[in-house]
Parts: structure tokens; C-alpha cells; sequence
């Protein structure tokens, strides 16, 4: 019955997010606007939460981003005007008028250059509602192609005229060229992997004839005393990297093949089970001698309760030793794999994409010339701290030789004791 119960519930369930998941659809191919946050520069109207209306006060920042960038300011220079004037990003402001929650404005402290560049690429500020840009399926989100976005002409007040907006689109045509130019150089191996170890933000490729570095931005695109001079070129930050990737696999390997061969001792669980079985027939032959008149009734009920507690003691020690040679079963079989995959790190001469993405979680890179690095098969080790090394030396004027692409060699990699630094 209680199964029964379950499939009708599982059924009825399935069905309403059918029924929502449709009518979501509906409304996006309706031009209605179906987001939790409106634009920036929009309010959901009070009469139709599905219709946006214009916003008096950000509408007007929004008006004069566009008029900036039509007249040749960059998306730093609109950073910086915004910083000046004190304008609060999206989801802070979205806050401050009790829209969005203390959390949800917490991750966008700045506004930032990928916001302002979106924002300014946004054709909902000429009057057309564009969704469907992503899709989420079983929590996991992905982007979707322009060509497959929703896009229904004249469904609100333009904020900007169509002519401004057309202008600026135009400014960006000569950046992708740019972009495309620079990006055949090679890849970013170290997207999303990469981050400064002051302020969190995601470090920057930066592209030149000698070849790329990685570099902080913030101070640039928000305020100067936000974070330092963060930067290292890609040479010695792959070339650290493949140090550290080969000797923390040495230690890895060690340790791991000799706790993998590790086995559990059984003869306790043996034992224990003997001692059952012993007292559950000692508990069957209770009823038989009381029956037999070898046992008062007094007697019986005394013993009974004896070995039944005696059975409840050794059933719960049964279980214990059982779960704690599973673990260790399934502890061996998984350092057992890590060792394999370990063995493959010291063969590998050059990084890719690929290679990072399997064995490194994250990197940080500070100031004073030190990386931290979270291995991903760090996880086998329990208790491993947080790998440190410094990177270089400072030059005789206080410049980072390292730290500009086409500087020397590395000079030296060196341990540092100190404790990792939590930044995640």
C-alpha cells in the first residue's frame, strides 16, 4: 500500500513540473518575461509581474552607460564613473530596495567588466524580450547558442533608442577581431582553475608576442586598494606547476601503496559471530528445559532476559566491526585507483586543459610570489594541508622578473612550512 502511494505521489509530482515546466515556455515564447530578477535598469511591473517596466533610477545609469560607450569610453572607464558615483551593482541594488537577499548580493560586490560588457550587449534596453539563453537539467545549468535564444520584438519601453544601441554593438566588431587574434595564440588552460589569492577573482590571461601571462584585474576594474599587483607569466606558472605535480605524486604514491595493502583483521567479527550463534541456541533451549520442568519459571524469565541482552550487545558489535570492514574495503580499493592514477602524473611532460582539469581543484597566486595549489588527489591523503611553494625571486628594483612573460627561468621552487591559507 505504501509503495502504492509512493508511485501516485512520484506520478503527481512528474506531472506538475511537466504542467510548469510548459507553461514557463508558453510565457517565453509570449514574450513574457518569466526571470527572478529583472534587468538591471527594469522593474517587474506591480499590474503583470510577467511585463517589465522602466526603473526611474536605474534606468537612467543604464541610459548613460550606453551614451558612454557610443561615445568611445571603455567598459573600464564606465567601471570607474560607476565606482566614482557611488552606483551599486545589479544584485546590490537589487538588495537595497528588497528584492534580492543579503546572500545573493554578497556574490556581486563589483560591478565588474563581463557585467557592464553583457549589459551593454543586452537587446532587452531597445524594447525585445530575449530568453532562453540556458538551460538546467538536473541541476545543472548550460549555456545555450545565440541562434537558439527566444527573442520577441517590442514587448516594453525601450530604455535606449535602437540607433544608440546599434552604435554600440559596432564598437564591439573590432574587439572580436581582437580577441580572435589574440586566442589564436593558444587556449586559456587555466580557465576556472586560476585565482588571486587576495581578492578571489578569477586572474586574467593577458596576451603578448612573447607569449601570455596571468595578471589580477581588480584594481583596475574596481579600486586600486581592492588588491596588488597579482600577475605571473603562463612559462612559470606550467612549469612550477609540473614540479609540484611530481613530487607531491611521489609522496602520494608512497604513502598510498603502503596503506592500500592494508587488511582488516577478522577474527574479531568471527569470534563475535561464533558467540551469537552459541547464545542464540542457549536462548532456543531456554523454552525446552522450562517445558521439561528443568528450569523454574522464575528461573526462565531471569536467563531469558540475560541472553537476550547479551544478543542485543553482540548484534550491535556484529554490525560495527561489519561497516568498519566495509570502509576499510572500499578505503583500499579507492587508494588502490589513486595509486593508477598518481603512477601517470610523472610521465607527463607539458600541461594541458585536460591534464589540469583532472588533477588540480584550484590555484591561488599571491603577492609576495607564493601558489597554493588544492591537488584534487590531495582528497585520497586525509589530512593533507594545502600545497605551498614560492616561485622566484625579486630583482634588484624590486620588479618581478618572473612575473612578465618572456622573463627568465624560475630560479628556485622552495617549501614553505607555513600553513595553507583557506580561501575556498
Amino acid at each position: 500500500m505504501v509503495s502504492l502511494k509512493n508511485m501516485v505521489n512520484e506520478h503527481y509530482a512528474l506531472e506538475v513540473g511537466r504542467k510548469i515546466h510548459t507553461t514557463k515556455q508558453l510565457n517565453i515564447k509570449n514574450g513574457c518575461f518569466v526571470g527572478r530578477f529583472p534587468p538591471y535598469g527594469y522593474l517587474k511591473s506591480e499590474a503583470d509581474k510577467h511585463k517589465l517596466v522602466p526603473d526611474p533610477y536605474a534606468s537612467e545609469i543604464v541610459c548613460r552607460m550606453f551614451e558612454m560607450a557610443a561615445n568611445g569610453e571603455g567598459v573600464s572607464a564606465i567601471a570607474e564613473w560607476l565606482l566614482a558615483n557611488d552606483v551599486l551593482p545589479p544584485k546590490r541594488y537589487f538588495n537595497s530596495i528588497g528584492m534580492a537577499t543579503e546572500a545573493e548580493a554578497d556574490c556581486s560586490i563589483h560591478w565588474t567588466k563581463t557585467v557592464i560588457y553583457s549589459l551593454l550587449k543586452n537587446r532587452v534596453y531597445c524594447g525585445d524580450m530575449v530568453q532562453g539563453k540556458g538551460r538546467t537539467k538536473q541541476y545543472v545549468a548550460t549555456k545555450v547558442p545565440e541562434s537558439e535564444w527566444v527573442i520577441t520584438p517590442n514587448t516594453h519601453e525601450p530604455l535606449v533608442p535602437r540607433e544608440l544601441f546599434s552604435k554600440v554593438q559596432k564598437r564591439w566588431e573590432g574587439n572580436k577581431e581582437l580577441r580572435a587574434a589574440y586566442n589564436k595564440h593558444g587556449e586559456n588552460i587555466f580557465r576556472g582553475k586560476l585565482f588571486c589569492g587576495h581578492c578571489g577573482y578569477a586572474m586574467q590571461i593577458q596576451r603578448y608576442k612573447r607569449g601570455a601571462g596571468y595578471k589580477c584585474t581588480t584594481r583596475h576594474t574596481h579600486a586600486k586598494e581592492d588588491c596588488g599587483h597579482i600577475s605571473i607569466s603562463e612559462i612559470v606558472l606550467k612549469e612550477t606547476l609540473l614540479t609540484m605535480l611530481r613530487k607531491q605524486a611521489e609522496v602520494f604514491t608512497d604513502v598510498l601503496t603502503t596503506t592500500s595493502t592494508q587488511t582488516g583483521d577478522t577474527s574479531e567479527l568471527k569470534s563475535v559471530q561464533a558467540e551469537l550463534d552459541r547464545n542464540s541456541n542457549f536462548l532456543k533451549g531456554l523454552y525446552e528445559s522450562l517445558i521439561s520442568g528443568d528450569i523454574t519459571d522464575g528461573e526462565y524469565r531471569e536467563m531469558k532476559q540475560s541472553y537476550e541482552d547479551k544478543l542485543t550487545v553482540l548484534r550491535e558489535r556484529e554490525r560495527n566491526l561489519r561497516e568498519a570492514a566495509r570502509v576499510l574495503a572500499l578505503e583500499s580499493a579507492r587508494k588502490a585507483k589513486a595509486v593508477n592514477s598518481i603512477g601517470a602524473v610523472g610521465g607527463i611532460t607539458d600541461l594541458t586543459a585536460e591534464v589540469i582539469n583532472a588533477l588540480i581543484e584550484r590555484i591561488l597566486i599571491f603577492e609576495d610570489k607564493h601558489i597554493e595549489v588544492a591537488f584534487k588527489f590531495a582528497d585520497e591523503m586525509t589530512g593533507t594541508p594545502t600545497n605551498r611553494r614560492f616561485v622566484g625571486e625579486r630583482t634588484s628594483d624590486g620588479a618581478d622578473e618572473l612575473s612578465r612573460p618572456g622573463g627568465s627561468e624560475f630560479s628556485e621552487v622552495r617549501e614553505d612550512d607555513a600553513e595553507g591559507k583557506d580561501n575556498g
